[in-house]
Formats: structure tokens, C-alpha cells, sequence
């Protein structure tokens, strides 16, 4: 019922329904005095199994990590999102005007879009530039066309606190210079704190980024169970100043892992910094 076509790169995705009469029964038409009618129970079906077929957000995509490990990733707000108000209309103007194929395009068709598509649950719609938030081993990474060109240690979001850095596939919807981070007003019209981060990259909806983190000396290990972030991601000051010149807006950012907080919300505990194990992997 429908023909996929890659579109290499981000908003160039045609996903053509051809209307055939190889479909009429399939799709509902009655044969009628007044011709073809498609009847709307069978269109609202096919649209909808559309949506099951093209949507990718908040979805389990299998992810291969920075070590090669194959992983299931679920969740966040990136993706494709198909609209089937627009779809509907389209077909129908397509029937209507006897056309013999509808194009939707990512412009009018899609609430959000990807950079790349998985179609029918096949493929990766991440594409092959993205971040990546290694949260158990304290450590992220910036690919590029497909290869690894950035790599720090990093403190996630505190553990012990119930900040953890969320898991998910995202994407950076901010991505600003000299940002100023606050946290929520207080009752006398404070904020709870207010931090300047000179390089900002924010990834969710509730204020999660990556950013520097000037008053940190140690970063990675497991400094993340009990004095770890909000729930942003903090990078040393110059590493921050890199990735900010690596990454851009719409650029996938892809979040795992990271120890059970019912294990970490303990006194006493030993917090370590990292070893510096970890860099872009080679091959």
C-alpha cells in the first residue's frame, strides 16, 4: 500500500501511496452509479496503519554503542511523526481529482521529522551523525558522518536525587552561546540556583543539555550516584567548547544506560572519578 524512498538526507522523504485499482477492494470502494467511493472507515484504517508504519518517536530502536554492543534504546522525543489529518485530505484530494498517486512530503505531511527513516520497523532513522550518552560508564561521544570525531568523560544527572539523566532518543533543540541555566522559583521569586553556561546544548523539554561545568575538577566514574547534575550532562569547559562547534540544532542525541538509583541512594558510599578508559573507538 505504500512505496518507501530513502531520502539520504532530511527532508527530502517522498512516501508515495499509489491508488491502484488493484486496491479498490482492499480499500473499500463500492461500485456505484456515481463511480468509485471510498468508504471513510476503510481510508481512517489505512491511514492509521500508515502512522503505525512510518512513526519513530518514543519508540525501541536498536542502537549500536560506541564498544559495538547492539542495545535497545526506548523512548525520547525524536523521530517522525506523520500527520494523518494532512494524509487524509491529500488522498482525498487525490481521489477526487482521479490522480493516480499522492506524494507526501515531509513539509506538510510530518509534525516532526527525522534524518534518516526506518520503514515498518526496519532500518535506523538515527542516521549516522549523532551524540551518544554512555551514562553507566560516565562518558560521551560526537560521530559524524559515521565516524567518532569528539569523545569526554562527563557527570550525568545525580543518582541519589532522582536526577538521572533521562534514556531516550532526543535531538538538540537549543544551541546558544552564553545561556543562563536556572533552576525552579521559589516561593520568595528566587530560582533554586542560576548557572551561566557559556556553551548550551539542550536535548529535552525540561531543560536537559549539555553544557561546561567550569566548578568541576573530575569528571566520569561514578561522581554521578550522589553529586552528579540536575540532569544535565556537564563537560569539561574546553571539551564543551568543542562539541559546540561539532554539533547543531535537529542533531539526534541518543541517551543509556546508568547504575539502578535504588542502588546508589545510600550513605557512604565510595565515588570515584574516571580512569580515562574511554575514547573514540577505532576500526
Amino acid at each position: 500500500m505504500s512505496d518507501f524512498v530513502d531520502p539520504g538526507t532530511k527532508n527530502n522523504l517522498d512516501l508515495v501511496a499509489y491508488v491502484t485499482q488493484a486496491w479498490e477492494h482492499q480499500w473499500g470502494y463500492v461500485w456505484g452509479s456515481f463511480g468509485n467511493v471510498l468508504t471513510e472507515d476503510a481510508l481512517q484504517e489505512w491511514v492509521y496503519g500508515l502512522e503505525d508504519e512510518y512513526d519513530t518517536i518514543g519508540t525501541t530502536r536498536i542502537f549500536r554503542t560506541h564498544s559495538g554492543e547492539d542495545i535497545e534504546v526506548s523512548g525520547g522525543t525524536y523521530g517522525w511523526d506523520l500527520d494523518p489529518y494532512a494524509t487524509w485530505t491529500a488522498v482525498e484530494a487525490a481521489l477526487e481529482g482521479d490522480e493516480a498517486e499522492v506524494t507526501i512530503d515531509t513539509d506538510t505531511m510530518f509534525t516532526r521529522t527525522g534524518y534518516a527513516h526506518a520503514h515498518d520497523g526496519v532500518g535506523n532513522d538515527i542516521g549516522d551523525s549523532y551524540m551518544e550518552i554512555d551514562k553507566t560508564n560516565q562518558v560521551t561521544f560526537c560521530y559524524l558522518n559515521g565516524v567518532c570525531v569528539w569523545s569526554s568523560d562527563c557527570v550525568t544527572g545525580t543518582l541519589a536525587r532522582g536526577k538521572s539523566t533521562p534514556s531516550g532518543v532526543f535531538y538538540i533543540m537549543q544551541h546558544e552561546l552564553e545561556h543562563m541555566m536556572r533552576g525552579e522559583r521559589q516561593q520568595d521569586g528566587q530560582y533554586e540556583y542560576e548557572t551561566l553556561a557559556h556553551f548550551w546544548m539542550k536535548f529535552t523539554g525540561d531543560g536537559c543539555g549539555f553544557h561546561d561545568a567550569s566548578w568541576r575538577s573530575r569528571f566520569g566514574g561514578t561522581i554521578y550516584y550522589t553529586n552528579g547534575s540536575h540532569g544535565c550532562v556537564n563537560l569539561p569547559y574546553a571539551k564543551a567548547e568543542e562539541l559546540f562547534d561539532l554539533t547543531y540544532l535537529g542533531m539526534p542525541v541518543v541517551s543509556y544506560g546508568g547504575a539502578d538509583p535504588d542502588l546508589v541512594a545510600v550513605t557512604g558510599i565510595s565515588v570515584t572519578s574516571s580512569t580515562g578508559s574511554f575514547s573514540c573507538p577505532r576500526g
